[in-house]
């Protein structure tokens, strides 16, 4: 189960860094090399105080709110801090009353920074504001594909991409629909389409090629090709050396391959760039059986705190990981419950969130609900080759739960 829950949230996670990238040019030329994590977050914090400085001249400058907001979201990508995220959504909020009557950069960052929140219903109010002014708006629809995935509106997602494929044959088209034929079962021709954008790589900026790269290692490590997936996420790691999704991934690979003392680096840079709880919790795991216990008690510990504060903060976007980490504990199932019913009321159709639920539900001892959850869950399109075999663990483990 914790692979497939693992899996769940890597496209979606994909998608946002690349839907941020192409707030900026794609293109740019093969002599750029990608600075590193420091530089880059560094000349970020610069962007922001800059465009501070520019607003409290102007406290009405429409441009320096965008601008700032920009900088703010890249800011977050890149170092995990969601303050950042909140920041822009009070400034974009502000602007609202004085922005121009035709303008649709701002309600595109507001649905950006809702999307990082898990907001998913207000960010597609957003986009579809835009498209009701402009129904052609290219950049809305790819955002409107991507909100609609992860509102599990998968039929309308899957229509979605291949509009936009049809519109405009790009490697960020052909890598969405490339994502649409995983979910539907077509590995092959998503194979293909991944190879197709992947050809464009050389011309594109660092960020954008590191991500297909990144795409392209994730179709084959569901795959279980795990040599192939290890030789797209070094190809990422080329490109941009401090891709933390591609560190974090390349570590997995060790991981399946037994290779514990080549991921353990990979996962401490991974969680030096974005100290992301999930990933603090793989690295105690591995630790642990490195028998490097006290290391492992230390940073499990301090992972859960940080997972009960984000979850205290902002349940949408963060109640469902401090769920999964309570899982194996004897923590207060109600509290659990609640953390479910909110993350549900942001995405209903999202396959690990009626996971998550159905296992909530069985411990409480609601089966009915834990069914409801999990048959769901079922009929929801996964390119996960395991879920099967998850499916029916699970249907067994609560049919043992109801017995006893």
């Amino acid at each position: 189960m914790k692979r497939l829950l693992l899996l769940g949230g890597v496209l979606l996670a994909g998608a946002l860094a690349f839907a941020s990238d192409r707030l900026a040019s794609a293109v740019g030329g093969t002599d750029r090399a990608m600075p590193s994590h420091d530089s880059v977050s560094e000349q970020y914090r610069q962007e922001i105080a800059f465009w501070e400085r520019e607003l409290e001249k102007d406290p009405y400058s429409f441009i320096a709110i965008e601008r700032l907001a920009i900088a703010r979201l890249a800011l977050a990508r890149a170092t995990g801090d969601e303050t950042q995220f909140e920041a822009a959504e009070r400034e974009l909020g502000r602007a609202a009353s004085f922005a121009p009557q035709d303008d649709v950069t701002r309600p595109l960052l507001l649905a950006r920074t809702f999307m990082a929140r898990h907001a998913f219903a207000d960010a597609l109010a957003e986009v579809d504001a835009v498209l009701k002014r402009s129904a052609e708006h290219f950049a809305a629809k790819e955002l409107r594909s991507d909100i609609l995935l992860s509102l599990g509106r998968y039929d309308e997602a899957f229509a979605a991409a291949e509009e936009l494929a049809r519109l405009n044959p790009s490697h960020g088209t052909w890598a969405r629909l490339a994502e649409v034929r995983e979910l539907q079962g077509r590995s092959t021709e998503a194979k293909l389409l991944l190879e197709q954008a992947l050809a464009e790589a050389d011309r594109l900026n660092p960020e954008p090629a590191a991500w297909l790269y990144l795409r392209y290692g994730i179709h084959f490590l569901k795959q279980k090709e795990y040599a192939r997936a290890e030789q797209a996420f070094r190809d990422s790691l080329s490109v941009a050396p401090d891709y933390y999704l591609a560190l974090e991934h390349l570590a997995e690979v060790y991981e399946l391959t037994d290779r514990p003392e080549e991921a353990l680096p990979l996962l401490r840079k991974a969680i030096a760039i974005r100290p992301a709880p999930a990933l603090q919790v793989r690295l105690a795991a591995l630790l642990q059986e490195q028998e490097m216990t006290v290391e492992a008690d230390q940073l499990e510990k301090a992972a859960h705190t940080l997972m009960q504060a984000q979850a205290l903060r902002d349940p949408a976007a963060h109640g469902r990981d401090y769920v999964e980490s309570m899982l194996a504990t004897d923590g207060d199932v109600e509290e659990l419950i609640s953390y479910v019913e909110q993350d549900l009321a942001a995405r209903p159709g999202d396959l690990r969130s009626n996971l998550v639920a159905a296992q909530v539900y069985s411990r409480a001892g609601r089966p009915d609900l834990a069914r409801k959850h999990l048959e769901l869950a079922a009929r929801l399109p996964t390119s996960d080759r395991n879920f099967a075999t998850e499916i029916s663990a699970l249907r067994e483990n609560i049919s043992s739960t109801v017995a006893r």
